[in-house]
């Protein structure tokens, strides 16, 4: 493996939808364990759905650039300020490069920034964060002590 390779990182979101207590339907975003533990179950695996989704870590050049986008210019003389939001927008629009979601007639619905936009909240936070929490490693991880 090499440091300029572009190895894609998978990340599932396990979902389901659940009655809430108006008799409508919501979103239920599962975590890992939940989602084992209902595939494990007969009656409860059919109601399981996950999104696969493949995500690509940025170059040096890649963060740099997109987070000059980000940027807004103030006041002469003052540091421009960062626009969070749009950086989540950008990293989610450039860095998810491919996923399995399919019309209910089973053609491939394309990854684009459209359909991105379209996505409940919920999915595409679930899916940015766990992308976090793959790309970037913990104290544990360098050896490195909290305390120090």
């Amino acid at each position: 493996m090499s440091l300029l390779d572009d190895d894609l990182v998978s990340i599932p979101v396990y979902y389901t939808y659940a009655d809430n207590k108006y008799g409508s339907k919501r979103l239920a975003i599962l975590d890992d364990e939940k989602a084992t533990k209902m595939m494990e179950n007969e009656k409860e695996k059919s109601t399981l759905q996950v999104l696969n989704t493949q995500w690509k870590n940025l170059s040096w050049s890649e963060q740099n650039t997109m987070m000059k986008v980000c940027e807004k210019p103030n006041a002469p003389g003052e540091l421009p300020s960062f626009d969070w939001s749009l950086f989540q927008d950008q990293r989610v629009k450039n860095c998810l490069k491919s996923w399995d979601m399919k019309t209910d007639d089973g053609k491939p619905i394309p990854v684009s920034s459209d359909n991105i936009d379209r996505l409940p909240n919920t999915i595409v936070r679930d899916l940015l964060d766990k992308f976090d929490a793959v790309t970037q490693i913990g104290d544990e991880e360098t050896g490195k002590s909290s305390t120090q």
